[in-house]
């Protein structure tokens, strides 16, 4: 997640180059994808880049792969993607950055950029595994500092064989620094495959409650349950809400 100094949009950037489903995720249908603005990078500015972007009823902005579009990592020219997030920074609020679970140039340079990096993971071993040995990584490789990276533990059920003392320890964070985003399967399947966010499908959920706190504390606010804050944040939550799979 990286932040501007302009207040007003948000835009969401896929990252998982051969199977990023957040356009279907969001219902929306991108008519350009990423390869074409990277082809077209150093011709753009903050208002050419706006074509780009396919456009969310709640105002986010999503740019993300075509379908018919297979892109490898190494075939992405490194100056052009950075050429396309200094784009986002200076056009949008906040840029959240969907990336598969792996390190490679593209990552590497989001992972470095961001204000905040957030790892989900669940109350599962394998989970717990893979997702401290990529904290590991960002904190060691990339040196990032570690107040910038927040674990989410989605799906927690506080009944779970795996507790969160056990993902403490095997982490070595402190349990009340962990995000906890609870076990809605149901409601967030549904959200999904109809592509409408949690906060418009079942705004009184759980699981959208939890995600509107994980908004305020990321921004270092207390949670305001009055209803026009709700909608102030409506754009970074609808984000929030999707990469958040329940």
């Amino acid at each position: 997640v990286m932040a501007s100094e302009d207040q007003g949009s948000v835009a969401l950037l896929d990252l998982d180059l051969q199977f990023g489903s957040l356009a279907q995720y969001l219902d929306v249908k991108p008519n350009h994808g990423l390869v074409t603005a990277l082809d077209m990078a150093d011709q753009l500015d903050g208002m050419a880049l706006n074509a780009y972007m396919a456009k969310h009823s709640s105002g986010l902005a999503l740019m993300s792969p075509l379908d018919d579009e297979i892109i490898l990592p190494r075939d992405i020219d490194s100056t052009r993607f950075g050429r396309i997030l200094d784009l986002l920074n200076e056009s949008y609020s906040r840029i959240v950055v969907d990336l598969p679970r792996q390190i490679d140039e593209l990552s590497a340079d989001v992972y470095e950029r961001a204000d905040h990096i957030l790892l989900v993971t669940q109350q599962e071993f394998a989970s717990v595994r893979d997702a401290n040995r990529l904290r590991n990584l960002i904190l060691t490789e990339l040196a990032v500092p570690a107040n910038r990276i927040t674990v989410i533990i989605n799906r927690y059920d506080k009944n779970s064989a795996v507790e969160l003392s056990d993902i403490s320890r095997s982490m070595g964070i402190d349990k009340k620094d962990f995000i906890l985003i609870p076990n809605s399967y149901k409601s967030v399947a549904e959200s999904i495959n109809i592509g409408i966010p949690m906060l418009e499908h079942s705004p009184g959920s759980q699981v959208t409650k939890a995600i509107i706190a994980a908004s305020h504390q990321l921004e270092g606010r207390e949670l305001d349950t009055q209803t026009g804050v709700v909608s102030r944040v409506l754009s970074n939550f609808n984000v929030l809400s999707n990469l958040v799979k329940g």
